[in-house]
């Protein structure tokens, strides 16, 4: 197991915490296994796959995403149902910068 971190990787980054992400995220996948499984290697999980591409420093975009959908529940165009689901009140939406 290497202990050393490519810290290359983080050229093109300047918040700490994005270039945090970046190098562990690298160390992770080149020297993690399942213990349990014996697997060599661990799949990484991709959320917000799609958004991640188009906007590849943003590592918030979970949260960004939450922050709107509270804004449109804020001003009733959406409800709040329970467990991260959302439900349209208004069908009409006017755009206003938020």
């Amino acid at each position: 197991m290497l202990l050393q971190m490519n810290r290359a990787l983080s050229d093109n980054y300047h918040s700490k915490s994005q270039i945090a992400r970046v190098i562990t995220e690298s160390w992770m996948a080149q020297n993690m296994f399942c213990p349990n499984c014996g697997a060599e290697s661990l799949e990484q999980f991709t959320n917000n796959s799609e958004l991640q591409i188009k906007h590849p420093q943003n590592n918030f975009i979970k949260n960004k995403i939450r922050q709107q959908l509270q804004l449109l529940r804020d001003k009733n165009y959406l409800s709040f149902s329970g467990s991260g689901r959302y439900i349209v009140t208004k069908q009409t939406f006017v755009y206003d910068k938020v």
